[in-house]
């Protein structure tokens, strides 16, 4: 079957149709590749990020510095309200909400530990489609650096250097 002679009698916008639906199509396809490349480096930086994490509270421990305040416990479930903050149809994630989850660490070790119990999560974005990540990557995907009219990367750093704690998003 001849290809070019079966768009021959179509016309013009059935033409140009076809066209917008096979590019959308290419798009989409690729966009999900893509999505499931990113989502495996990911994956493969939080099991290299992982281990960088965990040392880095050994060294706290070692160093005399405040130990963790909050419970494993607390920590999964903060790790749950962190994901429910970014989740849903709107461009950018609950900022306010993820700010107050964010000012209960006291200490350095918290934040880390945070970090560490968020792991990698999925959740739904209209940006992204499924956002997979660890906490600082959702953070820069779903908080603006800064902003006059609500919370922001810029505020969650501030507030952290008002508590002495070193980690910054």
């Amino acid at each position: 079957m001849d290809l070019g002679k079966t768009f021959e009698g179509l016309p013009m916008w059935a033409k140009g149709g076809i066209a917008v639906g096979v590019l959308a199509l290419s798009a989409i396809v690729g966009f999900a590749i893509y999505n499931k490349v990113k989502g495996a480096m990911a994956l493969g930086k939080e099991k290299k990020g992982g281990k960088e994490i965990d040392k880095e509270i050994e060294e706290l421990k070692n160093s005399g510095a405040k130990p963790p305040t909050i419970s494993k416990a607390q920590l999964s479930i903060m790790s749950d309200q962190l994901k429910t903050a970014f989740d849903g149809p709107s461009f950018s994630g609950d900022a306010q909400k993820v700010f107050d989850i964010l000012s209960q660490p006291k200490n350095d070790a918290d934040v880390l530990m945070l970090i560490r119990a968020y792991g990698i999560r999925s959740y739904d974005n209209a940006v992204y489609g499924t956002f997979k990540g660890t906490l600082p990557q959702a953070i820069a995907a779903e908080i603006p650096q800064s902003s006059l009219y609500r919370k922001s990367i810029n505020d969650i750093n501030e507030m952290f250097g008002k508590k002495n704690i070193k980690t910054r998003f």
